[in-house]
């Protein structure tokens, strides 16, 4: 969760709303007219996750995945992530878009 956190706080002068998790989405927000889900994806929850996130709408919002290494992205099938990032405890992210491409 403090992942997610830190992920909102990186959209805080941006963010109208926020709301609490609703698994496997820890945060949904607003931003700039659109709506953001992000979601923290450990290793071994990889299957949970992608069968949670094929029940859901593919309107839900766009999807911001935060993995422990940039190496977990090619192993989530997820559909149109908007961004994947690396939170380290000390709250710095690192962006990624599709496959271990950086994006900022």
């Amino acid at each position: 969760m403090l992942a997610a956190l830190w992920v909102l706080a990186d959209f805080a002068d941006r963010a109208e709303y926020h709301s609490p998790d609703d698994f496997p989405t820890k945060i949904i927000f607003f931003a700039d007219g659109e709506t953001y889900e992000i979601i923290c994806g450990p290793p071994n929850k990889v299957a949970l996750i992608e069968h949670a996130l094929s029940q859901s709408s593919e309107e839900d919002g766009r999807r911001i995945f935060i993995v422990e290494d940039a190496e977990q992205i090619a192993r989530l099938r997820v559909s149109d992530p908007a961004a994947f990032c690396t939170v380290t405890d000390t709250g710095e992210i690192q962006y990624f878009k599709q496959k271990q491409e950086e994006l900022y």
